[in-house]
């Protein structure tokens, strides 16, 4: 579980700034089988994979790659090609800010407050 930065002693600033901002989950991509879900308020569990018929589940950081590998359908893989960088930061703990991800450029859902029952 990764809460504080190792070097720095520092909260990751992309959480900082999704906590001040009340930004609580960017969708990248969700469809009935298969989606990707960046949870930057949340550092145990800063992703979601799963599609809104079984559901998302919330994944590490000690498992976001290996599951991302396994379990998420190649063909889908496009859709999220930009965040992989964040993914590898994330894990890496090399720190960023929420508007190197460019949000307003992309196609994603931002979302404040619980999870909607799609």
């Amino acid at each position: 579980m990764q809460r504080i930065h190792p070097q720095t002693r520092k909260w990751p600033t992309w959480h900082k700034e999704a906590k001040e901002q009340g930004i609580d989950y960017i969708i990248l991509f969700l469809t009935k089988g298969e989606g990707f879900v960046f949870c930057p308020s949340n550092l145990e569990y800063p992703f979601g994979m799963g599609g809104t018929h079984g559901g998302t589940h919330p994944v590490s950081v000690d498992r976001i790659l290996n599951d991302l590998r396994e379990f998420f359908h190649p063909g889908f893989r496009g859709e999220i090609d930009w965040f992989t960088p964040f993914i590898e930061k994330i894990v890496e703990g090399v720190d960023f800010s929420l508007d190197d991800l460019e949000l307003e450029k992309r196609r994603v859902r931002i979302i404040s407050g619980d999870w909607p029952g799609f």
